[in-house]
C-alpha cells in the first residue's frame, strides 16, 4: 500500500470509511470482488452527458485519476475528495493485473457501450476491464481482421471477436473498435487505461497518482526543441550613485510597516492630525447624519424585505440592507454587490461571486454540481447511515444543546422528516468539538461537515479572502506608537475587542441553497434516535460560507475605517480597534451604534 496515503486522514463518510478499513485490514490478504464492488457502489455517481451507450435506472459511473481534455491534462475530482476509495479501485487493478500501468480508473454499472474508439488514450496503451459483478455474457466485443463477429457499424461490416471473462480480465488496444456485448445480471465493471499526454502532468499531480497506487508508464519525452538563435546585451543600468538613490527609495519587506494595509495607516495619520475633541465630534456628525438616512429609508426597508422569501426574511429582519448600499457607495468600496448578494442570500455551492476587492486567486471545483446532484441520493443515504453516538457523550449532548439553541433562536428549524429532503438534496453530518471550558460544563462548538457531504467539492473560487493576523495587530499598534512619538510624543492607548454574536447565524442561504444543500443531521443521545434539520443561515463548516461572511466583515472594517476613521483590524468576527485612551468612552459609543444601525448584534457577554 502505498506510504503516502498513510499521511491522509481517517475518513467518516461510509464509502471511504468502508475502503480506508479494507486497505488495513487486508493489507496482506487479497481483496475479494464483492467487498471492492460494495465500496465502490457508495461512490457519486459521475455519468457523463454524453455517454457513448445505454443506460438504466440503476446505471452507475464513476471515474478517478488522470484526465485529458484539449490541451488540458490534470487529475480528476475523486483524487482528492475520495483518496481512499481511489486507492481501493488500484489497488484490486494491480492484484488482479501485476504488470499493467495505468493512470485512470472507472467503475460501470449496467452500462451498455456502442463500438466506438478511444483516442483520448496513450499510444500504445491498453485498456483494462475486470468484472465486479456476476453476470453472464457482456464480454467486450474488439474489431479483428479476422474476427468472426460481425457487427454493423455505420452501414458497414466489421469484424471483431468477443472477449469473455472467463480466463479473467480482458485486456485490448484502445484504438481499436469496441462495444459490450449483452449480459443477463447486474454487470458492474472495473476498468483501468493511461490518457495521452501524461507527460503534461504536473510534477505535483504524477506525484499524488503515484501515492493513490496508480501504476504510470515512463513518461514519453518531448521532441527536441529546434535550434534557436538568439543574442544577448550587457551592460550597467544605472551608475553607483543612481543605485544607491534607487535602494534608498527601497523599504525593507519585513519592516512592520509592510503589514499595515495602507488605508489602515491613512486613518492612524488622520486620527493623529486631528484633535481628540475635533474628531469626536466629525464622528457624531456622521452618526448622526446615518441615523436620519436610516429613518428615511425605513418604508422602502420594509417593501425591500415584503419581496424576500420568507427564510431570508427571517434571518435579515434586523438588517438595514438599504443603508448598508449607502454607505458602500459613500464610502468607495468596490464590492457593490454585497447588498444584492445578502438580500438574495449566499450560495453554498458553484462558482462564488467576486467581490473585486481581494487578490485573485483560482480554485476550481473538484465536483460539478450536476454530478453533487446526481450523487446526492447515494451521498445521503452513506452519510445517515453513520449517524450514530460519538465515543464522549459530552460532546454528543453538546451537539443537541446547540442545535436545540439555534432552533430556539430561528437560524434552524426541525426536528424534520426525511421526506422534507427533496431528491437531489444533500445531508450534511453535524459533529461537535471540545473548545474550553465553562461555568456550565465543557464548550462544545457544532461544526457542519460540508466536506464529507461533497458540497465544499462543488465549489469554484477566484479570489483568496483576507483576514488580520496577529502580525497585521502588532505591527498597527507599532505604527501607531511610532508616528505618535514622531508627531505629538505619545499618549495612552486604549484597545478593546468587539465580537460579533453567532456571526455566520446573521447571514442568509440563497433560496436553493436552502432548498438542496440546508439539511443536516445529528445523534440525539436522549432519544437514542437519529434527527434531520434545516437551516437558514451559513452553515460552520461550509466553504462559501468563510468567503461569504469574510466579504461582509471586510465592508464593515472598511466602512467605519474611511468614514468614521476608526483604526481597527479584523479576524473572523472579531473586530479590535485602538484608540487614545481619552477617546474611549465615545469610541465604544460610536462603534456600538454602527454596529446597530446596520443591524448585525453583538456579544454583549464580551463587551
Amino acid at each position: 500500500m502505498p506510504g503516502r496515503l498513510l499521511d491522509l486522514p481517517t475518513p467518516n463518510s461510509d464509502g471511504p470509511l468502508n475502503a480506508h478499513k479494507l486497505l488495513h485490514q487486508s493489507s496482506n490478504q487479497r481483496l475479494s470482488a464483492e467487498e471492492v464492488l460494495s465500496v465502490l457502489l457508495l461512490a457519486p455517481d459521475t455519468r457523463s452527458k454524453r455517454s457513448r451507450g445505454g443506460e438504466s435506472d440503476v446505471s452507475f459511473q464513476w471515474f478517478s485519476g488522470a484526465f485529458v481534455h484539449g490541451g488540458c491534462c490534470g487529475l480528476r475530482a475523486a483524487c482528492h475528495a475520495l483518496p481512499w476509495t481511489s486507492t481501493l479501485a488500484c489497488r484490486y487493478v494491480s492484484q488482479e493485473l501485476p504488470a499493467f500501468t495505468f493512470a485512470s480508473v472507472g467503475v460501470f454499472g449496467d452500462i451498455l457501450t456502442e463500438p466506438h474508439k478511444d483516442s483520448r488514450n496513450a499510444e500504445g496503451s491498453r485498456n483494462a476491464v475486470i468484472p465486479l459483478s456476476d453476470f453472464s455474457g457482456g464480454g467486450v466485443w474488439v474489431s479483428c481482421p479476422s474476427g468472426r463477429t460481425v457487427k454493423v457499424i455505420d452501414g458497414q461490416e466489421v469484424p471483431g471477436t468477443v472477449h469473455g471473462f472467463e480466463q479473467g480480465p480482458i485486456l485490448f488496444s484502445p484504438r481499436d473498435l469496441h462495444a459490450t456485448e449483452r449480459w443477463e445480471g447486474s454487470r458492474t465493471v472495473l476498468v483501468a487505461w493511461t490518457p495521452r499526454d501524461l507527460h503534461r502532468l504536473d510534477p505535483s499531480d504524477r506525484g499524488r497518482l503515484l501515492g493513490l497506487g496508480f501504476k504510470l508508464a515512463s513518461p514519453t519525452p518531448p521532441e527536441p526543441l529546434p535550434d534557436v538563435t538568439f543574442s544577448l546585451e550587457f551592460g550597467i543600468r544605472w551608475s553607483p550613485e543612481e543605485f544607491v538613490a534607487q535602494a534608498a527609495k527601497v523599504e525593507h519587506p519585513c519592516h512592520l510597516k509592510q503589514l499595515v494595509p495602507q488605508e489602515l495607516r491613512d486613518a492612524i495619520d488622520a486620527n493623529l492630525r486631528q484633535g481628540v475633541a475635533a474628531l469626536c465630534q466629525d464622528r457624531t456628525d456622521t452618526v448622526r447624519k446615518w441615523i436620519a438616512w436610516a429613518n428615511e429609508l425605513t418604508s422602502k426597508e420594509e417593501e425591500l424585505k415584503r419581496g424576500m422569501s420568507e427564510n431570508r426574511r427571517c434571518v435579515l429582519s434586523n438588517k438595514r440592507l438599504l443603508l448598508l448600499r449607502r454607505l458602500l457607495e459613500e464610502s468607495g468600496h468596490e464590492d457593490l454587490g454585497l447588498f444584492d448578494d445578502t438580500c438574495n442570500g449566499f450560495s453554498l455551492v458553484g462558482k462564488l461571486p467576486e467581490s473585486g476587492v481581494f487578490q485573485k486567486k483560482f480554485r476550481p471545483a473538484e465536483l460539478s454540481e450536476s454530478d453533487l446532484r446526481q450523487s446526492a441520493k447515494r451521498s445521503r443515504e452513506a452519510i445517515i447511515g453513520t449517524l450514530g453516538p460519538s465515543p464522549d457523550p459530552v460532546i454528543d449532548e453538546g451537539v443537541l444543546a446547540a442545535t436545540q439553541k439555534e432552533v430556539q433562536a430561528g437560524h434552524v428549524r426541525g426536528p424534520i422528516s426525511m421526506g422534507d429532503v427533496p431528491p437531489d438534496g444533500t445531508v450534511t453530518r453535524r459533529f461537535g468539538v471540545r473548545q474550553g471550558e465553562t461555568d456550565a460544563g465543557p464548550k462544545v462548538r457544532p461544526i457542519d461537515d460540508y466536506r464529507e457531504s461533497l458540497v465544499n467539492a462543488a465549489v469554484a473560487q477566484t479570489e483568496q479572502v483576507p483576514v488580520h493576523s496577529l502580525d497585521v495587530v502588532a505591527a498597527t499598534g507599532s505604527y501607531w506608537l511610532q508616528a505618535e512619538h514622531v508627531k505629538c510624543g505619545g499618549s495612552d492607548l486604549h484597545v478593546k475587542c468587539w465580537d460579533l454574536h453567532a456571526a455566520y447565524k446573521q447571514l442568509p442561504l440563497d433560496d436553493p441553497s436552502f432548498a438542496r444543500d440546508a439539511f443536516f443531521g445529528i445523534y440525539n443521545p436522549r432519544s437514542q434516535q437519529k434527527e434531520l434539520y434545516r437551516q437558514l443561515v451559513l452553515p460552520f463548516g461550509s466553504k462559501a460560507s468563510v468567503t461569504a461572511f469574510i466579504r461582509a466583515a471586510f465592508a464593515l472594517w472598511r466602512i467605519a475605517m474611511l468614514l468614521l476613521k476608526v483604526v481597527w483590524t479584523f479576524y473572523f468576527d472579531d473586530f479590535l480597534n485602538v484608540c487614545r485612551a481619552e477617546e474611549s468612552r465615545h469610541m465604544e459609543i460610536v462603534i456600538s451604534m454602527y454596529f446597530h444601525l446596520l443591524g448585525w448584534r453583538l456579544s454583549t457577554d464580551k463587551l
